[in-house]
């Protein structure tokens, strides 16, 4: 039996592989389009045509036995929607603060409580 594991060893590997990569593209598939939805009209409506292609690139892609054609399918889908969630986060976001952060005014002398500590 030993003898017969290490003889299939290495096809065992690729096809351990090739289910990681079909389960990391579904994954994938599954969290962009979800974020697509929870985005709506937010996403610009050629932005989210070419996201979808990808994604249906990527859905083609897993159903082959192809491992570089998923990876490959898998990082455009990824690439093309961590440019768009840049984009909508900067456009969401205010105006950042000088370096240091806001300036408060330190507490005054009057809002420090001393306390006493008994054993």
């Amino acid at each position: 039996m030993v003898q017969e594991s290490k003889a299939h060893e290495a096809e065992d590997k690729k096809r351990r592989e090739l289910i990681d990569a079909k389960n990391t593209a579904d994954s994938l598939v599954y969290q962009t389009e979800k974020a697509l939805r929870d985005l709506g009209d937010k996403v610009p409506s050629v932005e989210r045509g070419e996201i979808e292609s990808k994604i249906n690139d990527l859905k083609s892609a897993a159903l082959g036995d192809d491992i570089s054609s998923i990876k490959q399918a898998s990082e455009k889908v990824e690439q093309a929607f961590h440019a768009l969630s840049q984009q909508l986060y900067a456009q969401g976001q205010p105006q950042p603060e000088a370096p240091g952060g806001p300036s408060t005014p330190p507490p005054s002398d009057g809002d420090v409580i001393d306390g006493e500590v008994r054993e």
